[in-house]
């Protein structure tokens, strides 16, 4: 059962620019399936700042929900000289973790996404259709710049298109909106 957008953890525990968050690094943290919410709430009470992106999508009924961005994926921020890594293992909802010595670029990346929601009711273009395999380039939004190939295309319900983009140092599906996508 989704949740309503309301009743979602915070998507950012604390500003990317506070000096909490500043001067502790950043890791990619692998959840168990379907458990990005649950250890966001964990971490939240525990006071370890994180990031959490969300989409927020319509529902049949018409329902706001919100759904994490990247699936079985969160950020988190550590110390290497403290046991925070160790309390976000205990929580049971963490499957693993990716560490990068590039901390300035996966900063940059996360700032791209904390400050760039995309609004779809900006885009006045109707959808373009894709296929599997397609290669796209995203032209407008946080992710501008970047090129992918087709995961999966949406459906004519939902405008929504599956492109697996080069982030944080690996290969990551991200629902983006189709009208803000162009074939290569």
């Amino acid at each position: 059962m989704a949740l309503a957008a309301e009743e979602n953890p915070p998507e950012l525990l604390a500003p990317l620019d506070d000096p909490m968050v500043v001067n502790r690094l950043w890791c990619v943290v692998q959840t168990r399936a379907r458990r990005e919410k649950a250890l966001a709430w964990c971490l939240a009470r525990m006071g370890i700042p994180y990031f959490l992106p969300m989409v927020r999508t319509r529902t049949v009924s018409r329902n706001e929900v919100a759904n994490p961005m990247f699936r079985g994926i969160l950020f988190a921020t550590y110390d290497p000289h403290d046991e925070t890594l160790d309390r976000i293992r205990a929580t049971h909802h963490q499957s693993g973790y990716l560490f990068t010595r590039n901390q300035p670029r996966l900063r940059q990346e996360l700032a791209m996404l904390a400050h760039g929601c995309i609004t779809t009711r900006s885009l006045r273009e109707e959808p373009r259709h894709f296929r599997v395999g397609d290669s796209v380039r995203v032209f407008q939004g946080p992710m501008k710049g970047l090129e992918g190939r087709v995961a999966q295309p949406g459906d004519s319900d939902q405008p929504r298109l599956y492109v697996d983009l080069p982030l944080i140092g690996t290969l990551v599906s991200v629902v983006i909106d189709p009208r803000i996508v162009q074939s290569l």
